[in-house]
């Protein structure tokens, strides 16, 4: 339940590759685990304090969560439970397997250009986990205003999410039907040029 909900997940649970992110004050902060570090965008000398000239590069967990709880970022779920489920938190896409994520993360470390609507830290995340399939995934930077509604709506998101869960065989797939035009037509609204550093790391 606790991972169904919030994506929470124990240090001993992580996998190479995995996509994870951390609450902040409004938002969430992203990155790759490769095992022994986190590959994330961060401040050059590694504070996290602020993002102006912020570069790509590894840090510890400890520095990367500051204190937060670390949640797993998900991949391959179902309509019905993507749409009731917060922005910047998971996708319906499949992640690609593990070492082609760290592959493109590793190429990255190093590299800068953050800014923050066209290529933030879960832009990164996303690139290293889909490649091109990333252009049109929302997104915390392009779905603020659906996140602040489901935030208020927190208590009926919850009891629609253990729902699901409860009676997964039963009705996901004809919710997954449902309410897959809806999930598609919030991807089509994407801005595909929206990510002009993400294509040049191709």
């Amino acid at each position: 339940m606790r991972e169904l909900l919030f994506h929470a997940l124990d240090e001993s649970e992580l996998q190479p590759g995995d996509h994870i992110y951390v609450w902040r004050l409004g938002y969430c902060h992203h990155g790759i685990w490769d095992g022994y570090m986190v590959i994330h965008y961060a401040a050059r000398d590694g504070t996290g304090n602020t993002k102006f000239g912020a570069v790509i590069r590894k840090d510890s967990l400890k520095v990367f969560l500051k204190g937060g709880g670390l949640r797993r970022y998900k991949y391959g779920i179902g309509e019905a439970e993507w749409f009731l489920k917060l922005r910047g938190t998971c996708s319906v896409k499949e992640s690609d397997p593990a070492d082609l994520v760290l592959q493109r993360a590793e190429a990255l470390v190093g590299q800068g250009a953050y800014n923050f609507l066209s290529n933030n830290c879960e832009h990164f995340a996303l690139w290293c986990t889909l490649g091109q399939r990333c252009s049109d995934v929302p997104n915390q930077a392009t779905s603020s205003i659906i996140n602040l509604v489901w935030s208020v709506a927190s208590p009926l998101r919850g009891a629609g999410l253990i729902i699901l869960d409860a009676f997964a065989n039963e009705i996901t797939y004809s919710l997954d039907s449902f309410f897959e035009d809806l999930v598609e037509a919030e991807h089509n609204k994407v801005d595909p040029d929206s990510g002009e550093v993400q294509r040049n790391w191709l």
